[in-house]
């Protein structure tokens, strides 16, 4: 994600940032209404991209927010022998989840197209 951002903020072409030190902007100005703005419409798109591969990994789902579907799937059936049914459930829960962060994404990168 450091990447990414470094990426999106060095994308912004200097020349840029020198016309707004030459009209007297301060560095946080700069950064605040220039650079921020524009590195905002290139991140937004890997960043996405980032959050939903990190939603689809089952063994990192656990660090953004939720507890593991899949772990406890596995607890549940092992209680009920109900393994095909609880693991559907599972599957749709995630491509529901999938999904909701694929609109989204598809929505702020309609909303602030790269230019």
């Amino acid at each position: 994600m450091s990447e990414i951002m470094r990426s999106g903020i060095m994308a912004i072409d200097k020349g840029q940032r020198a016309a707004a030190t030459a009209l007297g902007m301060t560095h946080r100005q700069v950064f605040s209404h220039i650079v921020a703005p524009q590195a905002g419409r290139i991140i937004v798109p890997a960043c996405g991209n980032q959050y939903i591969m990190l939603l689809k990994s089952t063994s990192l789902a656990s660090t953004i927010g939720y507890p593991e579907m899949l772990r406890v799937v596995t607890d549940i059936y092992s209680s009920n022998f109900l393994v095909v049914e609880l693991l559907a459930v599972a599957a749709i829960w995630y491509l529901a989840l999938t999904a909701l962060a694929t609109a989204v994404q598809t929505g702020l990168e309609k909303r602030f197209p790269p230019r």
